[in-house]
């Protein structure tokens, strides 16, 4: 009888391998010797390099050899003398369920078949990734740089984590693999890229790190806070403003729509405008804020009205300083007037009284001098415009004979 076992499963076949001598029946028994343990065990999860012993024999005879196979007819190995042995790569085989079993042969070519034994080969090889964009040392910027990685696995990819700096980025569970990156969320300079990716068994590849410099193409925020919109200015006026950036500010220039009016480098931000330089009427106002990689962010503009704040010029042209006027006589005072918009009316003093007034050009008063020799007159003139600015000419000094 051949007696067979493999994995701790025993099987018996009868093989005919009887002799006959003088007849009488003899039975030729022999002593198996010692073989290792029947493995695997049953349900056994293998990895790597395994070794799969068999135990067989044959109470008649010596036996041929024992083959050991895999699943359906793989043959993995075969002896011919035991202990019967042989090394299974697993890392050869799918990973999931497999069945073992083994043949033993006798010498009349009679063959016994172990019971099948179920083993896992479970997947312990990780995911292959690397990171694909963006390359090594590579610029970006913005709100929405795309970082890609390819992962290839035997038993396929569940999904791809994106690290920035040692932080989780996001995740993409399908090929092609990528993310958005808001890199405006991080400070300017070198950063580190790094993807994990996860099979279905759990196993984790990790790839290379990858350097990628991110640079400041984010303009600060600038908002005008004085003068208010709408305001009537005059004379010397303090134009602000506020302003915030990622990394900071630099400096401020200040504009009006005839230009450029001054630059604030420190806050509060703040300068002088002298709106008599520009024409009276309406304008507007707005600031740029730079940061130290001269993006430049713009304020709202607001619209003013520059009022007219010039006094008109205007001098006595007749009589002259110094002169003489006839007593009990009219003498014409005449004056020279101008305004950048326009003389609205001249008033002629004698002394501090009040002589004439004129709205039209040439302004004259005819003065009636009093009677008396010898009397000296102070005489002086004021022009005004039509937003009541006054100017006042030079006194002019005149003696009655």
């Amino acid at each position: 009888m051949k007696r067979f076992a493999v994995f701790g499963h025993g099987v018996n076949v009868r093989v005919s391998n009887n002799s006959w001598s003088g007849g009488t029946y003899r039975w030729r028994r022999r002593t198996s010797p010692a073989w290792p343990p029947p493995a695997p065990a049953s349900g056994a999860a293998l990895s790597g390099t395994v070794t799969v012993n068999v135990t067989a024999y044959d109470d008649l005879t010596d036996l041929a050899r024992v083959e050991v196979y895999s699943d359906s007819g793989v043959l993995l190995g075969s002896m011919t003398v035991p202990p019967y042995s042989v090394a299974w790569n697993t890392a050869g085989a799918a990973y999931g369920p497999h069945t073992l079993y083994a043949k033993a042969y006798d010498q009349a070519g009679n063959v016994a078949t172990s019971a099948t034994v179920p083993v896992t080969v479970p997947d312990l090889t990780p995911p292959s990734v690397s990171i694909t964009a963006p390359s090594y040392n590579q610029s970006v910027t913005g709100s929405a740089v795309a970082i890609t990685a390819s992962a290839t696995d035997a038993g396929g990819i569940a999904r791809v984590d994106f690290f920035g700096d040692g932080a989780l980025l996001g995740s993409d569970t399908t090929a092609p693999y990528s993310i958005t990156w808001d890199t405006t969320a991080v400070l300017p300079g070198a950063h580190t890229l790094l993807a994990k990716a996860y099979d279905q068994a759990g196993n984790v590849g990790t790839s290379f790190t990858v350097q990628a410099y991110v640079y400041d193409s984010t303009p600060p925020v600038v908002t005008l806070t004085a003068p208010a919109a709408g305001a009537s200015l005059s004379g010397s006026v303090t134009l602000s403003a506020t302003a915030s950036d990622f990394v900071g500010v630099s400096f401020i220039y200040f504009y009006s729509d005839a230009g450029y009016i001054g630059t604030a480098n420190t806050a509060p931000y703040s300068v002088v405008w002298n709106t008599g330089t520009v024409p009276y009427g309406p304008h507007t106002l707005y600031a740029k804020a730079y940061d130290a990689a001269l993006n430049a962010g713009t304020s709202q503009i607001i619209a003013v009205t520059v009022l007219d704040a010039t006094p008109p010029t205007v001098s006595i042209t007749s009589p002259a300083n110094g002169g003489s006027v006839a007593k009990n006589a009219t003498t014409t005072i005449t004056t020279s007037a101008s305004d950048n918009v326009g003389v609205t009316k001249v008033e002629f003093y004698v002394g501090s009284t009040l002589k004439c007034t004129d709205t039209t050009s040439p302004y004259t008063c005819a003065w009636s001098v009093p009677k008396g020799a010898g009397v000296q007159y102070s005489l002086q003139a004021k022009a005004y415009d039509a937003r009541g600015n006054v100017g006042t000419s030079t006194i002019v000094t005149v003696t009655s004979h």
